[in-house]
């Protein structure tokens, strides 16, 4: 490990793609590549990332992360200094919430076959079993400041900032129109912003300890198939969404400052910084652009015949 952090270092002098960012994004960024390397085990403590290869691409990434420090500020610990690095989202253990979580995850055995979770209190998702009826926001609902760290975030904007270094910008004479030659590029943000509000339903691929705490949950709605799943939502939003557009799949993580153009999927991708919950969204699309929405329920008879409630 020790020749591969050298080789980490000596990549990130090539393209140092960091450079331009000011203090506080390359803060944030430190933030949240390191929230990523850790989670909770079963045994209530805090660890590495057991998934080699998941554990290797943050411990790459995050070393680019110490070495744009030495470069800035010098040794370590310069430039980790005042605090700052205190509010880190990470799963805490001494949390009350935390013990019992890690037991019930390490005691809940899963039958073979693809599952799916939704985290929340037991009174909410005990009436989507009894009742079979789930609520559905609409995304503009989760850009809301009251919300948790892990749950707001703005699911109608993407955006992305590009190395300058990698872009010439080609300089003409303003009389002539002839080619004076090309000169470098400053700052390049991208953005893509979703043209019209729309519905979605979010579920995690992942069983862990960390997401109870994460999303202050008692129980988890755990699904047994998510094709049948897909199906029985598909069907109960037939008549309140008739001529919208029903998708799903697995939520695609971008790297803001490492993300190949030309296009992002702004209602299937969100920042990296929310990696480790491995989001898996179901999610309906308006005929016409559509702004403002309400929460509605959907239907799901059958709902008992796929899932159970594991309460912790």
């Amino acid at each position: 490990m020790a020749q591969q952090h050298l080789k980490w270092r000596e990549q990130y002098h090539s393209r140092r793609y960091m450079e331009f960012l000011d203090e506080e994004g390359l803060r944030q960024r430190a933030k949240d590549i390191f929230a990523n390397l850790l989670e909770l085990t079963k045994e209530s403590k805090i660890g590495l990332l057991t998934s080699p290869f998941e554990r290797n691409m943050w411990l790459r990434i995050w070393t680019h992360v110490l070495e744009e420090f030495k470069i800035r500020y010098g040794d370590y610990p310069a430039g980790f200094k005042g605090g700052w690095f205190r509010d880190v989202h990470y799963p805490n253990p001494k949390l009350p919430l935390a013990k019992s979580a890690a037991y019930a995850v390490k005691c809940t055995g899963l039958p073979p076959g693809d599952h799916l979770f939704k985290y929340g209190k037991a009174c909410h998702l005990e009436g989507v079993i009894n009742d079979g009826f789930l609520r559905v926001a609409p995304a503009s609902f989760y850009d809301d400041p009251s919300l948790g760290f892990a749950i707001r975030d703005s699911e109608m904007r993407a955006n992305i900032s590009l190395y300058p270094r990698d872009f010439k910008i080609k300089a003409f004479d303003g009389k002539t129109r002839k080619f004076k030659g090309e000169i470098p590029a400053s700052e390049i943000n991208c953005e893509w912003v979703a043209p019209t509000n729309y519905f979605v339903s979010c579920f995690s691929l992942s069983l862990l300890p960390r997401l109870f705490i994460d999303f202050e949950a008692d129980s988890c709605l755990i699904i047994n198939n998510t094709d049948a799943f897909a199906s029985a939502l598909d069907k109960g939003t037939h008549d309140q969404l008739s001529g919208w557009t029903f998708h799903y799949g697995l939520v695609e993580y971008y790297d803001p400052l490492n993300y190949p153009l030309p296009q992002l999927d702004v209602y299937m991708s969100k920042n990296f910084r929310y990696a480790y919950q491995r989001e898996f969204r179901f999610l309906w699309l308006p005929e016409s652009p559509m702004q403002t929405l309400d929460p509605i329920f959907v239907n799901i008879p059958c709902i008992k015949e796929n899932c159970y409630l594991l309460k912790i």
